[in-house]
């Protein structure tokens, strides 16, 4: 494919960003109570939209894992839709139990990702109308590039500096490095005993990416430290990936709750699977 394809293809993928995924899946959502079939095509839409936005993401990004799950996804979702054609055209009964049965885990984790995506929303849009005056502004950090700043990281610090500089009751530009942590709840956790030393008191405003803000969020409740996260912009072609990335930890950090849930939900499935044996 040549340079001028790929761009074109770049920008197509692109597009596919966070407001562009939830309104498409509202709209087949709705619109399937009048005529099923829109459901079909949406979920066939969405998942050639993920795996185009796999492959750009392989292209820009490198084959890591993380940058993967948009693709896979996608790839899921078109295998599940061709089996279930297979299903109907074949009757097979057997083959639709099945997939009866994978649609109830399915379900749980596509209803916990979008009331995820809800609440995330709902939180950034709640900081930017809502939030009060801090005393810092932590800037959560990112890997650096052959050394160089990231873009993600480069977006962080634009809106960290945007936020301190129009903050109220911030005290006169002091930057301190916080270089200890590899996670953002040691980041967290650091730059508290980093703030406690330096006599800073009363709320922060923690900087990171909008898909990471939510989750950030949450672990800075878990420190103990009051305050709210902002979320800086994103590159449309890296959301994707990155916010179901950010699930995927969020149910993790459920710890036993997610694996409770979890359980329940795929149920139907082991014993699907024991009667198969069984008989």
């Amino acid at each position: 494919m040549t340079a001028a394809r790929w761009t074109a293809w770049d920008g197509l993928t692109s597009s596919v960003t966070a407001d562009g995924f939830i309104a498409l899946a509202c709209w087949f959502a709705l619109d399937a109570r009048r005529d099923p079939r829109r459901l079909r095509v949406g979920v066939l839409l969405l998942a050639a939209a993920l795996v185009g936005n796999g492959i750009t993401m392989v292209r820009r990004e490198g084959r890591r894992l993380g940058n993967l799950l948009s693709g896979l996804l996608g790839l899921l979702l078109l295998e599940f839709f061709a089996l279930a054609v297979l299903a109907v055209l074949t009757e097979s009964y057997r083959l639709i139990l099945w997939l009866l049965a994978v649609m109830v885990p399915a379900g749980y984790l596509a209803f916990g990702f979008s009331a995820y995506l809800l609440w995330s929303w709902l939180y950034q849009r709640g900081v930017r109308r809502w939030a009060k005056p801090t005393g810092a502004v932590v800037v959560l950090g990112s890997g650096l590039v052959g050394g160089r700043v990231s873009p993600l990281l480069a977006s962080r610090l634009d809106v960290g500096r945007t936020v301190f500089e129009h903050a109220r009751g911030v005290e006169p530009a002091v930057v301190v490095r916080e270089d200890r942590s590899r996670t953002t709840q040691q980041n967290l956790g650091y730059t508290r005993r980093l703030l406690a030393e330096r006599g800073v008191t009363g709320s922060v405003t923690v900087v990171t990416n909008n898909f990471h803000a939510f989750r950030a969020a949450t672990l800075l409740r878990r420190t103990e430290m009051e305050g709210h996260v902002v979320g800086a912009p994103t590159a449309g072609y890296y959301w994707p990936s990155a916010t179901i990335r950010e699930y995927v930890a969020l149910l993790r950090d459920g710890g036993w709750l997610t694996v409770a849930g979890l359980v329940l939900a795929g149920s139907p499935l082991v014993v699907l699977a024991v009667v198969t044996v069984a008989g």
